[in-house]
């Protein structure tokens, strides 16, 4: 496994290899709602994961992260700022 890499949020990336892709959420007293999308096409359009931070109170966190498979579409989008990360499987 290799080191995460940092990637911008709200925009879409295709999986060069397997990997995992994670997103931290940060509430910061705001309802903050944060999905990551991923299929075979672009953009993709299937919500794999939602979350909101809210739900958990003011300053608190939250994060999701599921698999991607090598050629795979991925994009995460929120209302709020949130940290993305990409860690490749090889």
């Amino acid at each position: 496994m290799l080191a995460p890499v940092e990637k911008s949020r709200l925009t879409v990336y295709q999986a060069e290899t397997d990997g995992f892709v994670f997103a931290f959420i940060l509430c910061p007293g705001t309802p903050v709602e944060t999905l990551i999308k991923m299929d075979s096409t672009t953009p993709p359009t299937q919500i794999r994961q939602k979350d909101s931070a809210a739900e958990y109170g003011t300053n608190s966190a939250g994060s999701l992260g599921l698999p991607v498979p090598k050629g795979w579409y991925w994009k995460e989008e929120d209302n709020y700022d949130v940290g993305i990360w990409w860690i490749p499987l090889k």
